[in-house]
């Protein structure tokens, strides 16, 4: 089948198909054409069940034009939802998010859900689905337009990750502890949410972008992606050394310990 690109998305995960470090998926060569989602229309169509004029949701990657097999395909239905979210809150963001939160998280009704860069269409979409299972859902994004659509988004707490301690202000939105963390960003903002943890706090790390060095270095378990995680208090976290309390666990190489 013959698609015209008419929307693409432009996700994160492009930069590490970018690089040859070992990854979950294969990296591109040069001369590829960078992958990504699109929102295509028929063209041309030998298929049944596709015509042209159609709207497919396809992989068609950053060109205008595409050669795609029908059952990579599916088909969309403008009178159902605008044909773009079958790139954001239908589709693979808005799956990521109601899949990690949901059946890895499980946040129950009065807990404390805090996300990080919380204003993408992964985020956005775990801090409402918090909400509407009865949840708090504090958000971390970058910048001071992005805090104000996290307020606008209905997040009970908003907090620029570039401001001054942002450790000290998470605790204060979170004074008795944060029971689920949706891991986006890697880097500093990482280690963070440990600060204010719960002994019972659950965790999904979803992206680690870019990779760096200054993760916490003492997690309980090797972290896969994709995977929870019961959270030591790290060694290595902005708030340990401010910390006096000796209830807190502490990093063992394999275990926690108070």
């Amino acid at each position: 089948m013959l698609l015209r690109t008419r929307y693409l998305s432009l996700d994160p995960y492009v930069r590490g198909r970018m690089s040859d470090a070992k990854s979950y998926a294969a990296p591109m060569e040069i001369g590829d054409v960078i992958v990504g989602g699109t929102v295509s229309e028929v063209v041309e169509s030998a298929a049944d069940g596709f015509a042209p004029g159609d709207t497919v949701l396809s992989y068609g990657g950053w060109q205008e034009y595409s050669l795609e097999s029908a059952g990579h395909l599916r088909l969309l239905d403008p009178a159902a939802a605008p044909v773009t979210t079958a790139l954001g809150v239908l589709g693979m963001p808005g799956f990521t998010a109601y899949a990690g939160l949901l059946a890895i998280g499980k946040p129950q009704p009065g807990e404390t859900v805090a996300v990080a860069a919380a204003t993408g269409p992964v985020g956005s979409a775990v801090g409402q689905i918090a909400k509407i299972h009865g949840a708090r859902a504090i958000g971390i994004a970058g910048g001071e337009q992005k805090v104000s659509r996290l307020r606008a988004l209905g997040f009970d707490a908003a907090l620029d990750r570039r401001a001054p301690d942002l450790a000290g202000r998470l605790a204060e939105a979170a004074p008795d502890g944060i029971d689920v963390y949706f891991e986006n960003v890697g880097g500093p903002v990482w280690g963070t949410p440990y600060c204010p943890s719960s002994t019972s706090s659950r965790g999904y790390r979803c992206a680690d972008w870019p990779p760096t060095t200054t993760r916490p270095r003492c997690p309980r378990a090797p972290i896969a992606a994709g995977s929870s995680w019961a959270p030591c208090w790290p060694r290595a976290s902005p708030c340990a050394a401010s910390s006096s309390s000796s209830s807190r666990p502490r990093c063992s190489r394999t275990s926690c310990r108070t």
